[in-house]
């Protein structure tokens, strides 16, 4: 009668353990962690969140190329001439947007001052002008 306890013990226990086990095979960080979305960066990259901006909107005209870069500024090194003194003022003023020409340019309400032109057929989105 004991042997028959022992032998019933192991074999409920050999089956909670495949249950614990299969259990882990669908779930292998529970359900909660699936649903759950990862955590979002805070604040502002440069490289993750305007330089993809601006290589969509504005590297045609102020990009690598040399023979279609327009008013000799480059926006996609830092060396390209928008953080230098260029007439009196600064293409990019880094943490005073208001300041930035850049800025200035791409927020104007004027259509024939705002960049990129209407020509160009881009435009940029209310966020991504605030992004900047």
């Amino acid at each position: 009668m004991l042997r028959r306890r022992v032998r019933r013990t192991r074999r409920v226990s050999f089956f909670v353990l495949l249950a614990s086990i299969g259990a882990l095979w669908v779930f292998p960080r529970g359900p909660a962690a699936q649903t759950a979305s990862p955590p979002k960066p805070k604040g502002v990259d440069f490289n993750r969140d305007i330089r993809p901006i601006l290589s969509d909107n504005c590297f045609t005209c102020h990009g690598p190329n040399e023979e279609s870069r327009q008013a000799n500024l480059r926006l996609d090194i830092k060396e390209g001439g928008a953080f230098d003194q260029r007439e009196g003022y600064r293409v990019i003023v880094p943490g005073a947007s208001a300041e930035s020409r850049l800025y200035q340019k791409i927020s104007a309400k004027d259509e024939a001052l705002r960049m990129p032109p209407v020509i160009s057929g881009r435009n940029l989105t209310a966020k991504q002008i605030e992004l900047i």
